[in-house]
């Protein structure tokens, strides 16, 4: 039996050493890509990270109006309000400017009619004349009425006298949203409607830092709130209530960023509501 010794062709030989070349040069390009590509992924997240996130550190030294550290006014919680106390205050029996009376007299359709209210908390009603009732309750304008109206015109008078369903109150939302602007609450509502109001955010809007100002015990807190999240991830979305402020932060005025902390102690929403 003969053995023939098959040698392979010398030109094959080198096609075959070109292509491992070529195949070990473009694994090499490819890691050396995937690595420039996870570097630049990485310095570009710490980056944006750095920049757009508020912590003590980018707030140090900062100063408000009353010279008091910016930080110290920023919290990662609001204390725990209860809604159904914050919608009972809102909608007491107490009548305030601008409230409305429906007021009842029997058998006297000419005096049952709705009152308004005046800026000085006052009602004027027919025969008797101005009533102060800002800061009275329902029973106590009843009863004021039971006795100016009894003692004069009317003998025994049944009178009932009740508040118009008001709104819960105001919100303020500013910044970098559609149409800022002043609020009224029917409710209390997320900081997600609370932009809904202001028709949404705008181009430039930084959602990493959106903030709530509120007053708690006579004193202006902060809290940041990464709205992305809000959005993307279903993090929690913060209850707004009567009175709150909401600053949604644009991506490149550092100089609004900063007036607007030194004011924030001075921010307060019924004057801001009076200037709308």
């Amino acid at each position: 039996m003969r053995i023939f010794t098959v040698t392979k062709p010398a030109f094959i030989t080198q096609m075959s050493q070109s292509v491992s070349w070529l195949e070990s040069k473009l694994l090499a390009r490819v890691n050396s890509l995937n690595l420039k590509s996870i570097v630049c992924v990485l310095f570009s997240f710490t980056l944006l990270t750095a920049c757009s996130t508020v912590n003590s550190q980018s707030l140090e030294g900062q100063l408000d109006a009353n010279g008091n550290p910016v930080s110290d006014m920023f919290v990662t919680e609001f204390p725990e309000v209860s809604l159904d106390q914050v919608i009972a205050q809102s909608r007491n029996d107490t009548f305030k400017v601008g409230d409305t009376a429906i007021v009842s007299v029997y058998n006297v359709e000419t005096l049952s009619t709705d009152y308004v209210v005046d800026r000085a908390g006052n009602i004027v009603f027919p025969l008797i004349g101005t009533v102060k009732v800002a800061g009275l309750s329902t029973l106590e304008v009843q009863e004021a009425l039971v006795e100016r109206y009894g003692s004069q015109y009317l003998r025994n008078p049944s009178i009932s006298v009740k508040i118009e369903a008001r709104d819960l109150g105001k919100i303020v939302v500013d910044g970098a949203v559609e149409k800022p602007g002043v609020f009224e609450l029917n409710n209390v509502i997320r900081l997600t409607e609370a932009i809904a109001l202001a028709e949404g955010v705008t181009n430039d809007a930084n959602l990493k830092e959106v903030f709530i100002i509120r007053d708690v015990n006579g004193e202006r807190l902060v809290q940041s709130v990464n709205f992305e999240n809000v959005r993307k991830l279903g993090t929690a979305d913060p209850v707004i209530i009567p009175n709150d402020v909401v600053y949604i932060r644009d991506s490149f005025s550092r100089v609004a960023f900063r007036e607007f902390l030194r004011t924030v102690p001075l921010l307060n929403t019924a004057a801001i509501l009076a200037t709308r």
